[in-house]
């Protein structure tokens, strides 16, 4: 009776330690972060989301991006491998500013380095820059270079 006990003993201590913790996130590997300039100016973001619809194996992709500041740069793609994606018009890419101010893409480039599907899980790496013009001031236009985005996930 007593090795019983201590086996189911051994057993819950076991069991007990090999729970997951509340803050244990294991479905995301790696940090989330992104960034991206305009003018000198970087904008840190800490947790980009990729929202995701996925219609019979054609993933459409919304990523974004909000920036500490509370500004955000959205961009949208297809597919769920690692590609390369012009940027040229609103439905490709746009960025709001803070104060609500909102620019649309005209030029630029989007690349995924690294796309992983893990169940329900979907995860994207890369590079951007495009350049955008404000839509209320067709000659106001703005630069977004240096755009990095790590772990991009549709996990919140």
């Amino acid at each position: 009776m007593k090795k019983l006990s201590l086996l189911a003993l051994t057993g819950c201590l076991l069991f007990s330690a090999c729970q997951k913790s509340d803050d244990d996130d294991s479905t995301t590997t790696g940090s989330r972060s992104a960034s991206f300039k305009i003018g000198t100016t970087t904008y840190s973001v800490n947790k980009p989301y990729i929202g995701i619809f996925n219609n019979n194996g054609t993933v459409f992709n919304n990523m974004s991006l909000e920036a500490t500041d509370s500004s955000e740069v959205e961009l949208k793609f297809e597919g769920s491998s690692p590609s390369t994606y012009p940027l040229q018009s609103f439905s490709d890419a746009l960025y709001t500013t803070a104060a609500g101010k909102q620019y649309n893409a005209i030029s630029g480039t989007l690349v995924t380095t690294s796309y992983t599907v893990d169940g329900a899980t979907y995860k994207s790496s890369g590079t951007f820059h495009f350049t955008a013009v404000a839509i209320t001031a067709p000659m106001d236009t703005i630069e977004i270079t240096d755009g990095i985005f790590t772990n991009a996930s549709n996990e919140f």
